[in-house]
């Protein structure tokens, strides 16, 4: 049942990306790094690889309950949206993200978030 609920609160998260960005908590430009009108795979892991590293204090590679809070206590926009697509990613339920979590939390995001399949997200699929 472990494994069903992670998939549900998986498939929670797409709802909420969606929210985090209409939100203001994440821009279209942060996340277009290059100005080309989208957002490729590479863009948006690493957006999510330097929010990864920011609220991980202790630079251990494990995101803890704790580190999440002061994170989300520092975070401008829908702290509950924030909160959220972030604890998502606990694949496991451990109360932690692991690096290898993230990975596969942006990897599975992405493709989701990807309707046309063209290997980038547009405002439009963001929205």
């Amino acid at each position: 049942m472990k494994a069903m609920s992670g998939k549900l609160v998986f498939g929670l998260s797409l709802l909420i990306l969606p929210v985090a960005f209409a939100s203001g908590a994440v821009t279209f430009e942060t996340l277009d790094a290059n100005g080309d009108g989208k957002v490729s795979r590479g863009e948006f892991r690493t957006a999510k690889e330097k929010e990864f590293r920011k609220m991980d204090k202790n630079r251990d590679g494990v995101v803890t309950s704790g580190e999440l809070a002061t994170a989300v206590d520092a975070h401008e926009g829908d702290k509950a949206a924030f909160r959220a697509q972030w604890k998502v990613m606990d694949l496991n339920e451990d109360g932690r993200i692991s690096k290898s979590e993230l990975s596969s939390g942006i990897y599975t995001a992405f493709s989701e978030m990807d309707a046309d399949k063209d290997g980038a997200l547009s405002r439009q699929e963001l929205e």
